[in-house]
């Protein structure tokens, strides 16, 4: 997840560095990803579902979820860079506008949204642009990159050693 994380960060990137415009980029990037979920669900029905197995279900890992996610992560990027920048609403209070929306989409999926297809990705597109508008603000104007790094690092390692038990029941 890293990996696909940091090359859709990347990805966006060189939409910025081949000068393509937002007005460009994010539509594209919206259909290009809408297409392949709407592949994803009625042509494999099987592997775009989630599994029961859990409480919370589980989304399938395949081909698709990769691809996926590495088109919502980019898709994230380009949207809160756009917030951020053209819109001039510089990082900090993009952080707040995309989190603002975020936590109302995450209040609206409740009662079984979060298990449909479409609003699960809507979803990770939603963190990805939140987080790129935060964690610029961070790097930017609070800690620096490679503090920065260091930290969400560290918070990230520790999740995995201690939290995930206790947040993730039965894993």
């Amino acid at each position: 997840i890293i990996v696909a994380r940091t090359s859709a960060t990347n990805i966006g990137d060189i939409f910025h560095d081949l000068h393509i415009s937002f007005l460009i980029s994010i539509p594209c990037l919206f259909v290009v990803l809408f297409s392949l979920l709407f592949i994803w669900k009625f042509w494999q029905k099987d592997s775009a579902t989630f599994s029961n197995n859990s409480s919370a279900g589980t989304l399938q890992t395949n081909g698709f979820y990769w691809v996926s996610m590495l088109l919502a992560g980019t898709l994230g990027t380009v949207i809160g860079d756009y917030f951020s920048y053209p819109l001039k609403l510089g990082n900090l209070y993009a952080t707040f506008v995309l989190g603002g929306a975020l936590a109302i989409t995450f209040i609206l999926g409740r009662n079984g949204k979060l298990t449909n297809l479409f609003y699960f990705w809507f979803i990770v597109v939603m963190i990805r642009s939140a987080g790129t508008s935060g964690g610029d603000y961070y790097a930017n104007h609070v800690f620096g990159l490679p503090l920065s790094t260091c930290i969400t690092g560290i918070i990230f390692v520790a999740f995995l050693i201690f939290g995930r038990n206790r947040l993730i029941p039965n894993a």
